[in-house]
């Protein structure tokens, strides 16, 4: 058996989580064949008559706030580029082939007076277009993002936390910011963060890292679930330009989006993250019926270069048994 066969045997059953698509059938080559140049098309149709007309508006907006408060944006302006940015989001998405369906609604502030922090398992880069849509639109990027052609203005007017993760101090100096944000109560838009801190193929939560949960305030899980029948576009293993490829070869793809109720901490909860991120994902888990699995993100990147040849089978078997 071919070494990569046998990494791809022993993925299939201690790594599913990270497990790429399967390879494309007889059948989805023909239809990508025929459906990529309209697939193409609608993507660069949604850029022309979306993505430029959003990132305009969301441009002159903060123009506008500078003049007249000096770039600081209120709480108004929050609600309105919460609904801006749902519409122009939801007829991007719509404009790609993706049909969402919310079940669910955002929880009220807490007695605190604090928005619950949005906490999400993670599949793709689209996740963060449909949140937006369903009205989640900040989140952590990382700084020099708000200066991207086209999604710097979003990133702005998002109010986002910008982070710096390049070094120790800087990563520390970051979860400050978030912390900071989490327990703020100026701020009308809930922050987004993907605890699982890497992607999955969305059929199992693999554990939470823990920082979302020490400041010990409400948190609100959401599980996002794609549904397609050719090709859910989880972006694992596969490379960008081939994701993208057959993401946009697909006519239709459905997308659930799980809204559950705020998690109040209780106490032991506020004094343990660890506990407290536990019971989230157990309640995420068992509300959207994805499975957990207990796997680390190192045991993806280590499977990431086992498989193309950086790394033996016999090292990548010696890292996971050691992180289980």
């Amino acid at each position: 058996m071919p070494i990569s066969a046998e990494v791809e045997a022993y993925a299939a059953e201690h790594l599913k989580p990270f497990v790429r698509p399967p390879e494309r059938t007889r059948y989805e080559r023909i239809r990508s064949f025929i459906m990529l140049p309209f697939g193409i098309l609608r993507l660069l149709l949604s850029v022309l008559v979306i993505t430029l007309p959003w990132n305009a508006i969301a441009r002159f907006q903060l123009y506008i706030t500078t003049i007249l408060s000096d770039g600081e944006i209120g709480r108004i302006m929050q609600i309105i580029f919460r609904a801006q940015s749902s519409f122009f989001a939801t007829l991007q998405l719509k404009m790609l082939g993706f049909k969402v369906a919310v079940h669910g609604e955002f929880a009220p502030r807490t007695k605190e007076g604090l928005k619950p922090t949005v906490v999400v398992n993670h599949q793709s880069y689209l996740d963060i277009l449909v949140l937006i849509a369903v009205g989640c639109p900040s989140f952590v990027a990382r700084i020099g993002s708000e200066k991207i052609p086209l999604f710097g203005a979003g990133v702005r007017v998002h109010d986002c936390v910008l982070v710096d993760r390049s070094s120790e101090e800087s990563r520390k100096a970051a979860k400050e910011a978030i912390h900071a944000r989490m327990q703020s109560k100026k701020s009308e838009v809930p922050l987004l963060i993907f605890p699982e801190g890497t992607t999955t193929n969305g059929n199992y939560l693999i554990p939470f890292k823990t920082s979302a949960f020490e400041p010990g305030v409400a948190v609100q899980p959401i599980v996002i679930k794609y549904r397609a029948t050719h090709f859910k576009p989880y972006w694992v293993t596969l490379p960008i330009v081939d994701h993208i490829k057959r993401t946009m070869a697909h006519f239709r793809t459905k997308v659930d989006v799980y809204i559950l109720p705020a998690h109040i901490p209780t106490e032991a909860e506020k004094a343990d993250p660890v506990l407290f991120a536990q019971n989230v994902r157990m309640d995420m888990g068992e509300a959207a019926k994805v499975p957990l699995f207990d796997v680390t993100t190192r045991a993806k990147f280590a499977y990431q270069k086992a498989r193309v040849g950086k790394m033996d089978l016999a090292d990548l078997k010696a890292l996971v048994e050691v992180e289980e």
